[in-house]
């Protein structure tokens, strides 16, 4: 394991996420499939730059969904970049949010996360 991501926190680590993270990717899975599984196969990948909550705790993101023959030829990609504002007090939301309900939903927004989004288009 790299030694700069023992203490990241993964977004899928907790059971709540886990299972938002599981529906999340059949819905993409689903309408990917719908919108251009018959004629070309995909590779969609998702990933968020690390993200400083803490003096020692950092969350990052990385997720790929795909569907196509390796040796097809890639016809196209495209990339985009999304900025998302996470709550200034990470801490606190994170361990409301372990408690299953959140103490107050009106946090100040701080921090910014990056994240990139690709997606590649495979000839069948």
């Amino acid at each position: 394991m790299n030694p700069d991501w023992k203490n990241d926190i993964y977004l899928w680590d907790s059971k709540i996420n886990l299972k938002f993270s599981k529906y999340l990717e059949i819905i993409l899975e689903n309408t990917l499939d719908k919108l251009v599984g018959e004629r070309f196969g995909y590779r969609l990948t998702i990933k968020m730059d690390p993200v400083k909550i803490s003096e020692i705790n950092r969350i990052r993101y990385k997720k790929s969904i795909e569907n196509f023959d390796r040796e097809s030829e890639k016809a196209c990609s495209e990339s985009i970049v999304l900025f998302l504002q996470l709550p200034q007090n990470w801490t606190d939301h994170t361990n409301s949010q372990r408690r299953n309900y959140l103490k107050n939903s009106n946090y100040p927004s701080k921090k910014l996360a990056t994240i990139f989004l690709t997606l590649e288009l495979w000839y069948r």
